[in-house]
């Protein structure tokens, strides 16, 4: 193993200094908060295989994957030595890749986790990957490749079909954290209510609901700032405020992941803005190429789309009711999957943005509804807009997000067309418009 790896596998010399001296772990302790990803728990991980996991940057995929050594090392489960850490950075190409993990399982028997984290700056890994898994080399071994560009990954793994192990699953998605769970995380008591939320009907307010609503109510307008960002968390729970290197942290990844792409940082700059002015409105890439420098509108989508790869971006289509699918001629809705994403581009930007929260809070419901069915989608029909819409049990449902205080019934006409429609919106009372049930947005991420 290179001698640069070390650092990354201290288990091998001791437990508690692979916990004491790890960066990420000790980074991870020094936060205002404990934290730990439901995946530390992934039964697959402990399957052999070969497994993906992707998310964007700093989300904490990296300390997520330490937490699991860490587990599975204290339950006695696994021997340090039946464990190997690399980081895809300090790897040149496919050859030293085979070289790193060969060196590993060389003169073992029995099962081995090997973890690469941000394989893809390994170039042409995926070479590497099949060679080793045609030869055999990978039968008693789970192999764990992490990276924040999905849309590589996703198509190098198609390569490796019938070779990735017996596990139904072997794809991960790491988001950043949702409001639910940064609740949870920042005011850990509040964990029974959110269950009480979950058993309950979402008309009906369980008890201490009501009494803890305006700390719920402040809770969602300082997610709308850090949003599901663990380093902008502990920033606000610490000094009241994201820190400036939190905020240029995000944006230099944001750059260095388009040159990759070998892209044109003018270009993400021009696009970006371009997103700002219209967010969360309806927009064709020929309309948003019309605002830019940029002479093609292909060149547009292209930028937009390498941000969705990098779960930066959430491409919301218009939805065909009759086909239950996009409507690709159709504008699109273009939303960052998190706030702090959006403040974090205002920064880059050196702009503020003139959208207000009704924007971002429909920014959240649209990640939330992504998130949980894996793609949503917007209604533009003949009596107006409805902003979401997602798919389940062979059904579409349409949600309409209503941040204002005063609802004009004009704004309503498309979404009680439907009998199964849904509106979310900022007041408190739960009741229904018609036959549309309004629940606050706020009761219905607690209980959903």
């Amino acid at each position: 193993m290179k001698e640069e790896f070390q650092i990354h596998n201290l288990f091998r010399e001791s437990l508690e200094r692979f916990l004491n001296e790890d960066p990420h772990l000790r980074r991870a302790a020094l936060q205002p908060f404990s934290y730990v990803s439901p995946l530390v728990d992934t039964p697959e991980f402990l399957v052999p295989g070969i497994l993906m996991i992707t998310g964007g940057r700093q989300v904490g995929k990296t300390t997520c994957l330490k937490q699991f050594i860490a587990k599975v090392l204290s339950d006695g489960r696994v021997l340090p030595d039946q464990l190997s850490f690399m980081t895809g950075e300090l790897i040149r190409d496919d050859s030293e890749l085979c070289r790193e993990i060969t060196s590993e399982l060389e003169g073992r028997s029995g099962w081995h986790l090997i973890v690469v984290d941000e394989i893809s700056y390994v170039k042409d890994w995926d070479k590497g990957v099949k060679f080793l898994a045609d030869a055999g080399i990978l039968e008693e071994t789970t192999l764990i490749l992490s990276g924040s560009d999905s849309s590589i990954l996703r198509e190098a793994m198609k390569r490796f079909a019938g070779r990735r192990g017996r596990s139904a699953r072997v794809d991960f998605v790491f988001h950043p954290l949702g409001f639910v769970e940064t609740v949870k995380l920042k005011i850990p008591e509040l964990s029974g209510l959110v269950t009480a939320c979950r058993d309950m009907d979402y008309l009906i307010d369980p008890p201490g609901y009501k009494e803890h609503l305006s700390q719920l109510e402040k809770l969602f307008d300082e997610y709308l700032v850090h949003g599901g960002y663990l380093t902008a968390i502990a920033d606000i729970m610490r000094d009241g405020t994201i820190a400036d290197a939190t905020f240029r942290t995000y944006a230099e990844w944001l750059r260095g992941d388009i040159l990759k792409h070998n892209k044109q940082e003018k270009y993400l700059f021009e696009v970006l803005r371009g997103m700002m002015r219209t967010y969360a409105s309806q927009i064709s890439w020929v309309s948003l190429a019309k605002q830019l420098s940029i002479e093609h509108h292909k060149t547009v989508s292209d930028y937009v789309a390498i941000l969705e790869d990098m779960n930066a971006v959430i491409i919301q289509e218009a939805f065909a009711e009759h086909t239950f699918s996009a409507a690709p001629k159709k504008a699109k809705k273009l939303y960052f999957e998190d706030p702090f994403i959006f403040h974090a581009v205002e920064k880059m930007l050196g702009q503020m943005s003139e959208k207000s929260t009704p924007a971002l809070a429909e920014s959240v419901a649209v990640a939330h509804f992504y998130r949980k069915y894996g793609k949503t989608y917007y209604i533009k029909g003949n009596k107006g807009e409805v902003d979401i819409v997602y798919l389940k049990d062979n059904m579409f449902f349409p949600v309409e997000i209503k941040w204002s205080a005063q609802i004009r019934p004009e704004d309503l006409k498309q979404v009680m067309i439907y009998q199964n429609g849904l509106i979310l919106g900022r007041r408190r009372m739960s009741s229904k418009i018609g036959h549309v049930p309004y629940i606050s947005l706020i009761r219905y991420l607690l209980g959903n």
